[in-house]
């Protein structure tokens, strides 16, 4: 026998997040030593099963109401299956929603596992279909009932005894010891999707049914970063769950992390897949000082301009916009009417303490309070471009084209550039605005050089063919174009 404790497990649940969805019966078979014990529970998960689940386990509430719970038989369960071999179908499956239960009641749950589709595709490339009815059908396996725990865990320890009848000790010994040392992928994906991304910095693209974008991110080497994102131990609960989701992988790769920010930032929007946060803000506020009554009004994104000043903190709503005003106003003893929170012609909080007959935040008495408020939102302030036009940011071969906050594209040559400096962004983009804020002040001086002349005169060739001499970050390039893979 290749490992001499083994345990092939099965779970039945009430859906198919590990997050929110729980156990619904559990069934263990152990070898050890040639002995062979079986093990199997339903378990009261605390809430309803799906429909979906009840019409493929047969499992109702009715069965689950007298069942233990999960606590009650974490320690009968982890002594089953410590410092055993895990072997199941969909590993991933199964392995996510016992160390999601082990989790909350404090047990570790760390084991080698093994998944026997993998398993069967690996030893068995001949055939196309790897489920456990096609292993069933294939190698003449039976059980009494399917999906149910422990005939399911049963019909494992059959196929793993089948797999030692058709190959050589050391070729399942090999066979099992890559399987560990590599990630654990959902049985749809080939672990050739991996081995051909290449390591370097990138974007990488998870696609689920239909080619449809479940998650954007970026990587400073795109292989490791997706090997790690399928390691069962560095895993988090969204991690778990999206994986068995995943259908295809794509990448782009850049020549630096800017890049792959940059690139990621776009990507996610234009591709409307969900990655930390990207979508936007609703809207920004906007101190207009010689507005009347009020000079505080929430502009939309999708109209704030690049060009425009006196923009402050973006938010999620003009809800959110006017009770952080309200908060302002109520700490640094802000006019509310000169803040649009107050009627015209009613007197706020911060103005009763005026002569009578003043008025509220009027005449001099309104140039103090626009000095307030402008000292009160100073560090929340959108800053102007810093730039007289468009700029590159050299990185190795491409030079990354930016304007007015807006990251427009990566260039090769000459043509490129061009092409990408005929776009005019129309609205601030505020992903683009908070990456560039933060790294081009850790850039190097000859890094950054400004584009405005490419604007109308375009040249064709190869970016690396042009020198545009000494350089700093606000120098215009009279050359043309700068050269990036000597950096001169």
């Amino acid at each position: 026998m290749l490992h001499p404790s083994l345990a092939f497990v099965d779970l039945e649940t009430t859906g198919l997040s590990p997050t929110y969805h729980r156990i619904a019966e559990i069934g263990i078979v152990t070898v050890e030593d040639g002995n062979v014990e079986e093990w199997t529970s339903l378990v009261n998960p605390g809430r309803r099963v799906s429909p979906i689940a009840r019409s493929y386990t047969g499992i109702s509430d009715d069965m689950l109401d007298d069942a233990p719970r999960f606590s009650e038989i974490a320690g009968d369960v982890e002594r089953r299956l410590h410092g055993r071999l895990f072997i199941a179908h969909n590993a991933r499956f199964d392995h996510a929603f016992l160390k999601s239960e082990f989790n909350r009641v404090s047990i570790g749950f760390q084991p080698d596992v093994v998944c026997t589709a993998i398993l069967s595709r690996k030893l068995y490339p001949q055939f196309p279909c790897h489920n456990l009815d096609a292993l069933m059908l294939r190698h003449a396996l039976t059980a009494p009932v399917r999906h149910r725990a422990l005939p399911d865990a049963r019909l494992l320890w059959d196929f793993w005894q089948t797999v030692h009848r058709d190959f050589a000790a050391e070729t399942i010994s090999s066979t099992v010891s890559a399987l560990l040392a590599q990630p654990l992928l959902p049985p749809h994906l080939d672990i050739g999707l991996l081995e051909d991304l290449p390591e370097c910095p990138g974007v990488y693209v998870f696609n689920g049914e239909g080619g449809r974008p479940l998650h954007v991110g970026r990587a400073a080497n795109l292989k490791r970063q997706a090997r790690n994102y399928f390691r069962l131990d560095r895993n988090c609960a969204r991690a778990l769950k999206l994986s068995h989701e995943i259908k295809s992988i794509e990448w782009r790769r850049t020549e630096g992390a800017l890049g792959a920010r940059l690139l990621e930032a776009r990507m996610a929007k234009t591709m409307a897949a969900p990655s930390k946060s990207l979508a936007g803000p609703a809207g920004f506020l906007r101190i207009v000082p010689s507005a009347v009554p009020s000079v505080a009004a929430f502009v939309a994104s999708d109209d704030l301009s690049p060009d425009g000043d006196n923009y402050f903190w973006p938010y999620a709503s003009e809800r959110k916009a006017r009770n952080a005003l309200r908060r302002f106003a109520t700490k640094h003893r802000l006019c509310t009417v000169l803040l649009g929170l107050t009627e015209p012609g009613r007197r706020c909080d911060a103005c009763n303490d005026q002569a009578p007959g003043s008025g509220c935040a009027a005449g001099h008495a309104r140039l103090q309070h626009l000095a307030r408020l402008v000292t009160a939102f100073a560090r929340f302030k959108v800053r102007p471009w810093p730039y007289a036009g468009p700029i590159g940011i050299r990185e190795r071969r491409d030079l990354l084209v930016i304007n007015r906050w807006h990251y427009l594209g990566t260039a090769r040559n000459e043509a490129e550039a061009y092409a990408l400096l005929q776009s005019s962004p129309v609205a601030l983009d505020w992903e683009i605005y908070r990456i560039l804020i933060d790294a081009l002040p850790k850039l190097r001086r000859r890094s950054t050089v400004e584009l405005r002349q490419m604007h109308c005169n375009p040249l064709p060739g190869h970016l690396a063919d042009y020198d545009a001499g000494p350089t700093t970050t606000r120098e215009v390039i009279g050359k043309r174009i700068l050269r990036l893979a000597s950096g001169h």
